[in-house]
């Protein structure tokens, strides 16, 4: 407002006090309110009278309002929703995508739309109401291709809303492998593991049995790939049960072994499995490059000369070799790995039993030890196993390309000598996944979404160190494969696969991956929640109201008629004249 503006309602109010002034002093007092309130609109019709009177006014917005029905919409939502807003119009998916008129909203309801049908659909704003998945598995994580000898684990979530318990089993060539109960009306995290006995491509599946019905049953393609043997170098300070037992499980589970003993100062004995004598006298580089992983124990390490021990630290800094140290009390604390972890002796010096949780094992393993010693681990390191006691027995650190795994495990053969097999083989699977050196991929194939369906659109990505240009195909369909600019290693291709199952991805030099099609009803809900973050995500950039559920409106700037306020102001003049005179 200007300053002349101020000042007219000041002198207008001025006017007003005077005359309302006036009307009390006055000896009659008949009519009196209505003689102050005739007085005081007089007064204020002169301001909008002199100073135009603006208001806002809501006005729809020029073009139509749709309703968009996608998989899971809610009847009785949508029936709400059309007799609050009696002039939106109703289109289902394929009338939405031949829709080419402007659209001023758009109000989703169900699932929603992918991101790659978002992006050929007509640009608008949009609001959803989305749907709630009632019932069955809303999230799963598992290996597409896991290595011989490792557990294939699923994990996600179920919802159950059906009131009464629901079992998930894992099933195989017909047979249930693993399985868990979800409790009734609960939304519940699971864990479903097996290891495969076999070499190459399977579908086992996933399904929810409620007594004898079956809710939900869904597949769980993956392949089972031939491990290369690891190459192992083990050095020992003296001959024990320890080592022996672990040779022979190394040679029974296809390792390559290469082993040193020292049996007195300076001599030591040698042996080899699955691979040619060689000399182990120095440990020196060309001995190491030949290995994956370095097995020693503490008092091994510290009797080895200073080049030697420089030799192995480079090896694993810059190689990636792997170094699984069974510490003790006896090792310098100057090596070079001595700030990840050291040796905490118990304070118990007598004979105990330790109750070890492995990985893998839900039940913890028995272990009787006598003057137990525990690692206390420093900044850097990482917990792999311990006990019930939460005393840590192993751990591990990174050490440049490589990895250090601290071990206090001095008698394990003992679970070999009382049949607990399985203990052994998930401690020393464990210690040595954890140490040994990566093994390079040249390529490296992910498909996107997670479950490729039928005649949608399937985005192949690769990665290679190979700078060639990338060519693949599938069932002689020839992918055409871009280079990722900020990313030079990566290639991406779309294909549309047209059958289900098991498709072979034949790439240059030679190259087979395989990639599994599923049904398009086959993980409806993962695909649904998909959708949904897809919708959320489109809606956001086209700056639509996710969570407002508010008509599609602008406002208006009004100037109210001078006129009206002309008239207000001459009835209230007509009226103080008429009551004055008849007073």
């Amino acid at each position: 407002m200007t300053a002349i503006e101020y000042s007219i309602i000041i002198a207008c109010l001025l006017l007003a006090a005077f005359l309302v002034f006036k009307e009390i002093r006055r000896p009659n007092k008949a009519r009196l309110v209505g003689r102050i309130v005739a007085s005081v609109l007089a007064a204020v019709s002169l301001i909008f009278l002199a100073i135009p009177f603006h208001y806002n006014a809501k006005e729809g917005i020029a073009g139509n309002e749709v309703v968009l029905l996608t998989d899971g919409y809610n009847k009785d939502s949508v029936d709400i929703f059309l007799k609050q807003n009696k002039n939106a119009v109703v289109y289902t998916k394929d009338q939405y995508e031949q829709q080419v008129d402007a659209i001023s909203m758009l109000h989703v309801f169900g699932y929603g739309l992918s991101k790659d049908e978002w992006q050929t659909a007509p640009v608008s704003n949009i609001v959803f109401h989305p749907s709630a998945i009632s019932n069955g598995i809303t999230a799963i994580d598992y290996s597409k291709q896991i290595n011989s000898g490792d557990q294939f684990i699923v994990q996600g979530r179920y919802d159950n809303t059906t009131g009464k318990p629901v079992k998930l089993t894992l099933r195989g060539f017909g047979v249930v492998l693993d399985s868990v109960i979800i409790g009734q009306n609960q939304s519940q995290t699971f864990e479903l593991k097996t290891t495969p006995k076999f070499i190459g491509r399977a579908v086992y599946d996933i399904a929810a049995i409620n007594n004898k019905d079956t809710l939900e049953r869904e597949q769980l393609p993956f392949e089972v790939a031939l491990n290369k043997p690891l190459k192992v170098l083990l050095l020992a300070a003296y001959p024990d049960f320890e080592n022996k037992f672990l040779q022979n499980w190394l040679s029974e589970n296809n390792y390559v072994i290469a082993a040193r003993t020292a049996i007195s100062k300076n001599k030591y004995s040698y042996s080899y499995t699955d691979t040619g004598k060689f000399s182990l006298a120095q440990i020196s580089t060309n001995v190491l490059e030949q290995f994956d992983v370095l097995i020693a124990d503490g008092a091994a390490l510290s009797s080895l000369s200073r080049q030697e021990l420089f030799n192995i630290s480079s090896q694993i800094n810059d190689k990636g070799l792997g170094l699984i140290i069974k510490t003790d009390s006896t090792e310098k604390p100057a090596l070079f790995y001595s700030n990840a972890c050291s040796v905490a002796p118990s304070s118990n010096h007598n004979k105990q039993t330790l109750s070890v949780q492995l990985p893998g094992n839900d039940t913890a393993s028995s272990l009787p030890v006598e003057n137990a010693a525990f690692i206390k681990i420093n900044d850097g390191a990482r917990v792999l196993i311990t006990d019930t006691k939460k005393n840590v027995l192993a751990c591990n650190a990174i050490y440049g390309n490589g990895s250090i795994v601290f071990s206090a495990f001095k008698n394990s053969y003992y679970w070999m000598l009382s049949g607990d097999k399985k203990s052994y083989q998930l401690l020393w699977s464990s210690l040595i996944a954890n140490a040994a050196k990566k093994q390079s991929v040249s390529r490296q194939w992910r498909a996107s979404p997670a479950f490729p369906a039928i005649n949608e659109p399937a985005i192949l990505a690769v990665e290679t160190i190979s700078k060639q240009p990338l060519q693949a195909s599938i069932n002689n369909n020839f992918i055409a494969f871009a280079a990722q600019p900020y990313l030079p290693f990566e290639w991406k291709g779309i294909y549309w696969p047209e059958t289900k199952g098991w498709q072979a991805v034949a790439s240059s030099g030679g190259d087979t991956s395989w990639l599994y099609v599923f049904d398009k009803n086959d993980w409806k809900n993962i695909a649904a929640l998909q959708n949904m973050q897809d919708t959320y995500a489109y809606a956001a950039i086209n700056k639509a109201s996710l969570h407002n559920e508010v008509l599609n409106e602008s406002l208006n700037k009004k100037t109210i008629p001078a006129f009206y306020f002309f008239v207000v102001f001459m009835c209230c003049c007509i009226l103080l004249w008429i009551e004055k005179k008849i007073s």
